[in-house]
């Protein structure tokens, strides 16, 4: 039992020391994901606030009625500045979306890509996204091409 004890002393300053570092180990890894989790929520909230932001733009503009609209003859009435725009907006949030997902940081919803298929479904957007396409990031590019042929 002496031996214990010497040797718990003669040790002592070293074992204290281990458990210090292990415990600010422990500490900073739980900061680091405490700071993970608060940048995912961020960028959560950031999100839905952009969502929230585009979709009042198109509410509040009549002149975007006409995405929505199965029948669109873009031959007689081409799109318009405003609806690029708009169409272009939504484009750079889901393309935001998407590079946050490819990062780890964000989930996507579900039903995103029923969502997507829906909302190119129409001529308009679907027309505007032809011109769009070449000047989005190639894995972007294929990903929304792969959603709109499956």
């Amino acid at each position: 039992m002496g031996e214990l004890v010497r040797w718990f002393f003669d040790h002592a300053a070293q074992l204290i020391e281990s458990v210090g570092i292990m415990m600010g180990l422990f500490f900073t890894g739980f900061a680091l994901r405490s700071d993970v989790r608060s940048r995912q929520a961020e960028i959560l909230m950031r999100l839905t606030e952009n969502h929230r932001e585009i979709w009042i733009y198109h509410d509040e503009r009549p002149e975007l009625k006409r995405i929505f609209q199965n029948k669109v003859d873009l031959a007689a009435t081409p799109i318009t500045p405003a609806e690029a725009r708009f169409i272009q907006y939504f484009v750079n949030h889901v393309a935001l979306s998407f590079r946050a997902q490819k990062l780890g940081l964000y989930r996507s919803p579900e039903q995103l890509e029923t969502d997507l298929r829906d909302f190119f479904g129409y001529p308009v957007p679907r027309e505007a996204w032809k011109k769009l396409r070449r000047f989005q990031d190639q894995d972007f590019a294929e990903y929304i091409e792969k959603v709109l042929t499956n």
